[in-house]
């Protein structure tokens, strides 16, 4: 037996074929072999190691029919751990996902990614990470109570989110009748995270609309929170035109 420009095993000059000699040969043609899920994979794989296949030489390539449509196509060195093609894994619990990652982080470099349902992780080295948290609540308008704090935005983090420092946006606009003070009270987990006096107040004219808006930076432990943001007129007749809440994760 030799290799040929393509690796591939094949009858050397002058050699009588055989039955084994072809076979071996036929074999060594790395085609990608369709397969209907992860069992059939690992049945495929273990015939071929049986039969004395190198896998970490001539490695297998399936296109596994259960998999994403843009990634059907993975391959293996070992016939226990198959690899995307595209490079982008999938799993059904972010749990999952970090008990692949640690048991295969050879395997992965810092910046891979992969997706649990629809949203996308990053590796960080030891695990998972949310790419990004970017939610947006907007309150709808509507009357107020005169010098009262009503709660008018809410955003919640979900348990995956990832420790690290949060931007947090906030803006409001209301009207009233009579002149007085606009506030703005921005709370993240429980904790208040806007300055209380001037640092969070707009003078509020007469018969004028009035708008105050806010970024704020807070550091978040990880996991899931609420965020908030208050909204308080200390004038006759308040009225709440518009606000917006905005939660983003910058690392």
């Amino acid at each position: 037996m030799s290799v040929d420009a393509k690796k591939h095993q094949t009858v050397a000059a002058g050699e009588a074929p055989k039955r084994g000699a072809l076979a071996a040969a036929i074999l060594s043609i790395n085609d990608a072999v369709p397969v209907a899920n992860v069992t059939e994979q690992k049945q495929i794989a273990t015939a071929l190691k049986d039969g004395g296949a190198d896998l970490a030489k001539t490695p297998l390539t399936t296109m596994r029919a259960d998999a994403p449509a843009l990634h059907r196509l993975e391959y293996t060195y070992d016939g226990d751990v198959f690899l995307p093609a595209s490079g982008v894994l999938h799993f059904a619990t972010e749990s999952a996902a970090n008990t692949w990652g640690q048991a295969n982080s050879a395997l992965l470099s810092v910046g891979d990614r992969c997706y649990v349902g629809s949203t996308a992780y990053v590796w960080q080295g030891t695990k998972w990470r949310l790419t990004t948290v970017a939610t947006t609540y907007r309150a709808s308008p509507g009357a107020m109570t005169n010098a009262q704090m009503a709660v008018i935005a809410r955003v919640n983090l979900p348990a995956a989110a990832p420790a690290g420092v949060y931007l947090v946006g906030v803006s409001s606009i209301s009207a009233a009748t009579s002149s007085g003070a606009h506030y703005q009270q921005v709370f993240f987990g429980g904790n208040e995270i806007t300055k209380t006096g001037d640092d969070r107040m707009e003078q509020q004219p007469a018969n004028v609309d009035v708008s105050r808006s806010d970024s704020l930076l807070y550091t978040h432990g990880g996991g899931d929170a609420e965020v908030t943001l208050g909204v308080q007129v200390n004038a006759s007749s308040p009225y709440l035109r518009a606000a917006r809440l905005t939660v983003t994760f910058v690392g």
